[in-house]
């Protein structure tokens, strides 16, 4: 889900410079793909049986991240997703809100973005209907999260946190502790380039606790310390409703309409 996260942070930054002037229920064992009975090695082990794979069925995911908000529905198995990605950006008296959802089924995909405030200047106007999006018009479709992209089955990146993990200790009760090398996970957007840069061997061990329920991962939190001129701040990921969710589904037809071609410009950008 990073990629498109980052492009649509960029824009944002772009719109403000020229205003202004890119987961808890239980299922059973057949229908989540996973085993909970089958026994691990070490607390590492345990959680990554934890992580969704492409196997478990439809569940909610809340990712929470400096500024960035993704949310939504996603079912591994029939490779759809439901994400709306909230994005706020802040200079100087000026605040802009940038709401980007994406719908990705078998049938198409569909889009939808508002911005707040939406009447300043040089903002794009956006119907507030679901888009039909022809992919043949936007390029790098799928790294726009406009496709499904097998690694969308963990849109929180857990997976490779705790890939990359040391010293991941049980503390009872489906908690866990541990640390995760940041410099070895940079596709998943818990820190940008300058931040790992500032924090230098300090980010080969960044702290993470963990929460596993019913066999499945249901929070993550990376505490990512103050480096150079950002802030201390959390990457916080939950997944929940696992065996309680509905698969994603397509705009009624009164819902929905083409893409424009303020719309192509916007995903292209």
């Amino acid at each position: 889900m990073t990629a498109r996260t980052a492009r649509i942070a960029g824009l944002s930054a772009a719109l403000i410079i020229s205003v202004a002037l890119s987961g808890c229920g239980i299922l059973d064992d057949q229908a989540s793909g996973k085993d909970t009975k089958v026994s691990v090695a070490t607390p590492r082990d345990a959680l990554l049986q934890a992580v969704p794979d492409e196997k478990t069925g439809a569940y909610k995911f809340d990712i929470k991240q400096n500024g960035v908000t993704i949310n939504g529905v996603l079912d591994p198995v029939k490779k759809a997703y439901d994400v709306k990605v909230v994005t706020v950006q802040a200079g100087k008296g000026f605040k802009l809100t940038v709401n980007d959802s994406t719908k990705v089924l078998k049938e198409g995909t569909w889009v939808k973005i508002s911005f707040s405030p939406a009447n300043l200047q040089g903002l794009p106007k956006m119907p507030k209907k679901w888009m039909k999006v022809d992919l043949s018009k936007v390029k790098n479709a799928k790294d726009s999260l406009l496709q499904y992209d097998e690694d969308a089955a963990d849109p929180g990146s857990t997976q490779l946190v705790v890939a990359n993990s040391a010293d991941v200790k049980d503390a009872g009760g489906g908690k866990y502790t541990g640390t995760t090398d940041l410099t070895k996970v940079t596709d998943s957007g818990i820190a940008e380039e300058e931040t790992l840069t500032a924090l230098g061997d300090k980010a080969k061990a960044v702290p993470f606790t963990a929460t596993v329920a019913g066999g499945h991962l249901v929070s993550l939190v990376v505490d990512v310390p103050a480096a150079g001129k950002t802030k201390a701040y959390k990457y916080t990921v939950a997944y929940a409703g696992f065996g309680a969710t509905a698969t994603p589904t397509a705009p009624a037809a009164g819902e929905q309409t083409a893409a424009t071609s303020a719309a192509y410009e916007y995903l292209n950008s």
